[in-house]
């Protein structure tokens, strides 16, 4: 009984250690996401979605540049096959990261290849592509940690947008975007 109890101890801190080391090492990513959630968020509500509406597109559609395309055709007027389209073609990127992840996530549960499916990002695929090469070994529940760190900064940024939202007005979301890309630019240089 002992054995067991230790054997599923270990199984579960091994699991814990392995999500939190990828929530760790993706950190700093979803550390910068946050303003960009921020002003997407901002965008959806000028769009004239409400902060509800907003919040719901983050979290069901979660590719960035996805929505941001797509709230500018709203704005536009484009048609919902126009804007479907478009959304494909930008996110085609991912069938590639699944791509070059199918030999890790193939054997999952369909669960597991839904979930991790739904989360894979940009940035996401960069962490568990790194971590993969370092360790020769894919292990799903850092991918999990990384893709829920990730996940969840996005939509805490984009719950914040209400409170900002005003700021983003008076400023001009132009404006706003160029100081974003400014600041991401200085931290990269």
């Amino acid at each position: 009984m002992t054995v067991s109890t230790n054997t599923a101890q270990l199984q579960f801190s091994s699991k814990y250690t392995a999500m939190w080391r990828g929530a760790l090492e993706i950190s700093p990513l979803s550390i910068a996401v946050i303003p960009w959630g921020i002003l997407a968020g901002s965008l959806a509500i000028e769009v004239g979605l409400s902060a509800v509406e907003s919040q719901a597109m983050s979290a069901i559609v979660f590719a960035g540049a996805a929505q941001l395309v797509a709230l500018g055709m709203v704005k536009a007027g484009i048609g919902i096959v126009g804007i479907l389209l478009t959304t494909l073609l930008i996110t085609s990127r991912h069938f590639l990261y699944s791509m070059a992840l199918r030999r890790d996530i193939s054997p999952l549960p369909t669960k597991w290849r839904l979930l991790l499916g739904f989360l894979l990002t940009d940035e996401l695929f960069a962490i568990v592509a790194t971590d993969n090469s370092q360790r020769h070994k894919f292990d799903r529940w850092y991918a999990l940690g990384a893709g829920l760190c990730f996940y969840i900064s996005w939509n805490v940024a984009r719950g914040d947008s209400r409170k900002k939202h005003s700021q983003h007005r008076a400023m001009g979301i132009r404006f706003c975007y160029s100081r974003y890309f400014y600041c991401l630019n200085s931290a990269i240089n």
